[in-house]
């Protein structure tokens, strides 16, 4: 499953198909490409690319389209999903009490599709979650405090999970600078996080002493102080509310973090009544949680809408005091603050 590092030799996955085979071992196949069409040669029992995959696999220059869903097929494979994760969970926990469960991809958040998926909560059958988060390589720095907050309020270990790669995932020139580690390792107890840095075993078998070096260093400043964050419960008055919309939760999120404004994620957060601002970034909520916003709205609390972010089916979820035209002419709209408003 998944993609070899650079580096790695065109023969890796086949000689472990072929090996595998010999050992009359079952062999399902998650990968696409050359490594999977060179791997065919050695009979697998099952290869599983998705659509999109698999055209790109074996229609060179083709281009494809997935046709969409409707809403009672999409049900029923988030139902079918969820149904395989219980009974997964309980066969693993039956023989292994205390293993801890995490489900690969469940708490992804850094592309549409990712953020797409987080309301289905596939992420409720893990033990634990681990946030896998290279800002160096993808998404920026901007993304991991955000998420630490989402789903710590799940109220399980959360486990942050970034690496010594600089530019991209297994590269095993590059050394991210072991103050970038330091920074990362303490941002990582400090919204509540477990640490956790990756490795790449170089082809060679050996382990490289400068990377361990550089994460040493990280964590003796670790050491130090994760007695004072690590499982620490998030507390503000200020709650933003994440829609789907990557750019919107970004510029939310970078604003109230360059002006220091502490927040809660309280899309996962039971107990509203602590909030006094509520911010909600674009593309709508989640229709159950609408009562909740009406209750926080009659007990006094303040509400910023982006976008459309109170829409739902196209109308707004309570009163604005204004009636809503549609959406925006320009890709740009320009706001000129009022005096009342501004004070």
């Amino acid at each position: 499953s998944g993609s070899k590092a650079p580096g790695f030799s065109d023969s890796l996955f086949p000689r472990m198909v072929e090996y595998a085979k010999k050992q009359k071992k079952g062999i399902i196949l998650d990968y696409r490409e050359k490594d999977l069409v060179n791997s065919l040669a050695y009979r697998p029992d099952f290869i599983k690319p998705n659509f999109s995959e698999f055209t790109t696999t074996f229609f060179k220059g083709k281009k494809t389209r997935e046709n969409k869903v409707d809403k009672e097929k999409r049900k029923l494979v988030i139902e079918k999903m969820k149904e395989f994760q219980e009974k997964a969970n309980a066969l693993i926990l039956e023989h292994r009490p205390e293993a801890s469960i995490y489900y690969n991809w469940s708490t992804h958040a850094s592309t549409a599709h990712a953020l797409s998926m987080l309301p289905y909560e596939f992420f409720d059958f893990n033990t634990k979650h681990d946030l896998e988060d290279l800002p160096t390589a993808w998404g920026g720095y901007d993304i991991f405090p955000w998420r630490s907050k989402f789903f710590a309020n799940t109220g399980k270990e959360i486990v942050a999970m970034s690496g010594k790669f600089h530019k991209s995932w297994g590269e095993f020139g590059g050394f991210k600078h072991r103050d970038a580690l330091l920074y990362e390792a303490a941002s990582m107890v400090a919204f509540g996080a477990n640490c956790n840095f990756g490795d790449q075993l170089h082809p060679s078998g050996q382990l490289e002493m400068a990377t361990y070096e550089n994460i040493g260093y990280a964590y003796d400043y670790v050491e130090k102080i994760e007695a004072y964050g690590v499982g620490g419960k998030h507390l503000a008055t200020t709650g933003v509310y994440l829609g789907t919309d990557n750019p919107s939760i970004e510029g939310t999120v970078r604003m109230l973090l360059e002006k220091q404004v502490n927040f809660n994620i309280i899309n996962t957060l039971e107990d509203w009544s602590g909030l006094e601002c509520i911010i909600i970034t674009s593309t709508g909520m989640a229709e159950k949680d609408v009562p909740k916003l009406k209750q926080f709205i009659e007990n006094g609390g303040k509400v910023l809408d982006m976008g459309a972010g109170i829409m739902v089916d196209g109308e707004p979820v309570f009163d604005i005091g204004a009636t809503y035209e549609g959406a925006a002419n320009y890709d740009v709209d320009y706001t000129l603050v009022g005096e009342a408003l501004s004070e």
